[in-house]
């Protein structure tokens, strides 16, 4: 009978690495903590802060206003370097936080 619901075995395979045990969390948090997991989980704060912002100039275009070619533009630019800043600014926020800077 077919449920739509994984088998048991199926869904074990997508249990997180901390219920994995230690052997696996260690493992992913060598993973994140290299240089290249911190690359990756830049990008998905600067995607996240990105896509925050300019869901918010959408909301300014859902009721009529921001249409203007000049506003376009500024409003563009503005979402990229406030998407950087905000992202630099919470790194430098998680690392003084964890006490590593």
């Amino acid at each position: 009978m077919a449920t739509g619901v994984p088998p048991h075995n199926a869904a074990r395979k997508s249990d997180s690495a901390a219920a994995a045990g230690p052997v696996t969390f260690g493992t992913a948090q060598d993973l994140i903590g290299s240089w290249l997991g911190r690359l990756v989980l830049l990008g998905f704060t600067w995607a996240l802060v990105y896509h925050f912002l300019n869901g918010i100039r959408h909301l300014f275009w859902d009721i009529g206003k921001g249409f203007e070619l000049r506003v376009l533009n500024a409003s563009g630019w503005s979402v990229i370097v406030l998407s950087v800043v905000i992202t630099v600014l919470t790194w430098i926020a998680g690392y003084a936080v964890r006490g590593s800077l």
